[in-house]
């Protein structure tokens, strides 16, 4: 097993309130997992077993197969390298089932829409128990649930069994641990589809949506014939028309050493905003956010955890399209929207930007997701413009930030900086740490899943969401994720933080729902669950 790195050390602190977990879950229809295993009329208990039988050989048993998953916290803590007889023994530990596998069964009801609304309530209120569990670092820091007898609000004619992944952000991160699932518990993905990013589905799953392509090739950014003629007759038109300088400035040596000087200027600038990012602005605390618990009110410990409703991702690209948007400019303006409402409601108008940390992942897609699972990912800082009343000014900031993440040298930056922090001893780095942790007041977390039905062994998957870390100092984290043609977002956040959870995953739907309304066509202005 590969050593841990300082950072990720630094999330297993003893001390350490909130631990950063990362909530994964896969839903089925418990018909299909029935049906899989042969069995027609069946009991409801007889029922839960086939399921359990089905997650306990289809995830506990695989992902036990990982060496991450095998070593206890204590090991993850010490640095993840032990002695070769120490690690053998580690090894080959038996598994400790009735630990990292857990089952729940929800009361059974009937397929309404009054009781669809009492059961999801309920299955929410069982991941936040869940979720509330603290992990024994005498062990792997891993466990796998599944709840029984579940009726979501958008598809309650189906009864649903969840399994729920919880692992340590010490293990991996977000995309690594989606490139495990879908590499190696689920079945080979089909060729040929494109995910809500517009990636491959077989080469899924890619770093995450806010992750540039820095390095195109040139045979991508070389044009077509026609359009280098129709480039070529324009430039002869326009030398025509403005005369010698024209003519001038048509020589090659002058061109090329203009576009040079323009993107010299251009890396200038950026290299320079990531320097003041790095050196002046982290620094900066966002401790006034009404996203903070109020000074003096220490955090709870416990977790609040929301799933939104699953939105058709066709209307959504069509609207993001007309506005001139990208995809992760619709998310995060969305998520801008939705907060500058819920301010309003609170009584709370922000004057200033809400700074968010997004993931940024630099891992390389692996078919051996089993061995090289880890942590390979750095945070940038985009501001979500939760102050401005316009959406047209919301598109603004967040693009501007957006593209400088995309190409500037922020998430390098931030990248070399993690490299000398871990060489520093253990109590400056925490120090600094946590001060830089201050700057955000949340985090927004997106991961590209593919946009066709995935299965495990056979049993199609209904849908994929996750809920992202949130930790002592950054208490709450947005989710997004596209499976299957829908968009879901989650949020989790400590009890202290965010009195009204509720009202602000709603009003970002609200938002997307006014988007909507001014970009999309009349036939899809209006999103409709899944």
């Amino acid at each position: 097993m590969s050593g841990v790195t300082a950072l990720e050390a630094l999330m297993l602190d003893k001390d350490a309130s909130n631990p950063p977990i990362i909530t994964a879950m896969l839903a089925f229809d418990s018909k299909n997992i029935v049906s899989m295993s042969g069995k027609t009329a069946i009991s409801d208990d007889e029922r839960e077993q086939v399921v359990n039988e089905f997650a306990r050989s289809k995830m506990v048993h695989k992902l036990a197969q990982a060496p991450r998953f095998r070593v206890s916290g204590l090991v993850l803590q010490g640095g993840g390298r032990l002695p070769k007889d120490a690690a053998e023994r580690e090894a080959k530990r038996e598994l400790d089932e009735a630990y990292h596998f857990r089952s729940h069964a929800l009361p059974a009801r009937n397929a309404n829409g009054e009781d669809a609304e009492n059961s999801h309530r309920e299955f929410e209120q069982t991941i936040e128990e869940i979720q509330n569990e603290d992990l024994d670092h005498s062990r792997p820091l891993w466990r796998v649930h599944v709840i029984h007898n579940v009726r979501f609000r958008d598809a309650i004619d189906m009864l649903a069994a969840v399994v729920i992944l919880r692992i340590h952000h010490a293990i991996a991160d977000g995309i690594s641990l989606l490139e495990l699932l879908i590499h190696e518990l689920m079945d080979t993905a089909k060729t040929g589809e494109r995910s809500p990013n517009g990636t491959p589905a077989e080469a899924q799953p890619k770093p995450g949506i806010v992750m540039p392509n820095l390095n195109k090739s040139k045979s991508a950014r070389r044009s077509s014939p026609s359009e280098r003629a129709a480039r070529e007759g324009s430039t002869a038109s326009n030398g025509k028309r403005h005369g010698d300088q024209k003519r001038f400035w048509a020589f090659a040596p002058f061109r090329k050493a203009a576009r040079f000087l323009r993107r010299a200027m251009t890396h200038v600038v950026f290299a320079a905003h990531a320097v003041i990012e790095m050196f002046v602005l982290l620094w900066i605390s966002d401790r006034r956010s009404p996203l903070l618990a109020p000074p003096g009110i220490p955090l709870s410990g416990k977790k609040i955890i929301l799933s939104g409703r699953h939105v058709p991702i066709a209307p959504l690209k069509q609207a993001a399209k007309a506005a001139g948007m990208t995809f992760t400019e619709l998310v995060l303006v969305a998520i801008s929207g939705g907060l500058r409402r819920y301010f309003a409601e609170q009584g709370t108008p922000r004057t200033r930007a809400v700074i968010a940390c997004l993931p940024f992942s630099f891992r390389e897609v692996s078919r051996d997701s089993l061995q090289s699972i880890g942590n390979d990912v750095t945070t940038v800082f985009v501001p979500l413009a939760a102050h401005c009343d316009e959406l047209h000014e919301r598109v603004a900031v967040v693009r501007k930030a957006l593209y400088r993440v995309r190409f500037g040298y922020s998430a390098r930056l931030a990248r070399f900086a993690q490299l000398v922090l871990a060489l520093m001893p253990r109590p400056i780095r925490s120090r600094l740490w946590k001060r830089a942790s201050r700057h955000p007041s949340l985090l927004v977390s997106t991961l590209p899943a593919p946009s066709h039905e995935v299965s495990v062994a056979g049993a199609p998957v209904h849908s994929i969401t996750y809920w992202a870390p949130s930790t002592a100092l950054v208490p709450s984290a947005f989710s997004c994720i596209g499976y299957g043609g829908s968009m879901w977002f989650g949020f989790l956040s400590d009890r202290a933080a965010v009195p009204d959870p509720r009202s602000l995953l709603d009003n970002v739907y609200v938002e997307l729902d006014h988007i909507l309304s001014l970009h999309a066509p009349p036939s899809d202005s209006a999103p409709s669950p899944r």
